[in-house]
């Protein structure tokens, strides 16, 4: 089994209390569900973001380095082999064959 820990409890803006659950100063009322489910790593702006976008706790920064931002042309999208939080934690290969319809 995997279980796998959203990198959001890693970033100081996250709020760690029981009654809170999933949010942070980002967002404050639930934390979207691809940031929180690691579909969507929070280093750009997003138009619902409050302005804040993940910043490694203090000791972790090795483990999450946020890109260096560099004017991107427009409509180039990263790909996730691009993404160093990747290097550091790859995603998990199934071995299970797909079902034959």
């Amino acid at each position: 089994m995997i279980i796998r820990t959203p990198m959001c409890i890693y970033c100081k803006h996250f709020i760690a209390d029981e009654l809170a659950k999933d949010t942070c100063k980002a967002y404050p009322k639930r934390i979207p569900d691809d940031i929180w489910g690691g579909l969507t790593r929070h280093f750009e702006p997003r138009e619902d973001d409050n302005g804040i976008q993940f910043e490694p706790l203090e000791g972790y920064e090795h483990i999450f380095p946020v890109p260096e931002k560099e004017p991107a042309e427009e409509g180039a999208e990263m790909e996730v082999s691009d993404d160093p939080f990747f290097e550091a934690f790859p995603l998990p290969v199934e071995s299970t064959p797909l079902p034959k319809e």
